[in-house]
């Protein structure tokens, strides 16, 4: 009988909190569905760096089917797409120390797959907790991740060094627990 008031109580405790991650995923919903319009400002960056690397950039354009084809890296830009996120999730404190050391400790790859994959993203270290507690987690375990979009520009690199630009939302998951 006991144990049944201790499950109760935490299976209340748990569903208290789902309202929070709802809205939450309610939100990040309908901010992957239309991006904000973003502030001219946010893409100087970007100019700057196409500016002294002699390039073109293109902004909110798409690029040529043929540049589809092939992977081409500016990091430059992938850190300047790495910092704009990180402006521009001050308020959610959690994800923001996340970029943050994802900029400064993270390898060129895990830079790569934030600022250019698709689908949704999880931070490394979240993975690797995930993994190693994988053992431990019973049928009935809780979820401990919180997801959310993060937006920031992006640019594309053409072979040529050409940069086509564009704001981009993409769901953001980082462990909590």
């Amino acid at each position: 009988m006991e144990r049944r008031s201790v499950i109760t109580t935490m299976a209340f405790s748990l569903l208290a909190q789902l309202p929070i991650i709802r809205s939450a995923e309610a939100e990040s919903k309908s901010l992957a569905a239309q991006p904000k319009s973003v502030p001219a400002s946010e893409y100087e960056p970007f100019k700057k760096i196409a500016k002294e690397k002699g390039v073109k950039i293109f902004i909110n354009q798409p690029p040529p089917m043929k540049a589809l084809t092939a992977l081409h890296l500016d990091m430059n830009m992938v850190k300047a797409s790495l910092e704009n996120a990180i402006e521009r999730t001050k308020e959610k404190t959690a994800i923001n120390q996340k970029l943050r050391q994802l900029l400064t400790t993270g390898t060129p790859v895990q830079q790569v797959e934030f600022v250019l994959g698709s689908g949704t993203y999880y931070f490394p270290e979240d993975v690797e907790q995930a993994i190693a507690q994988s053992e431990n987690v019973s049928a009935q375990g809780a979820q401990c991740w919180v997801c959310e979009n993060v937006c920031s520009v992006v640019c594309s690199c053409l072979g040529n060094g050409d940069q086509y630009c564009r704001d981009k939302c993409r769901q953001v998951c980082h462990k909590y627990c």
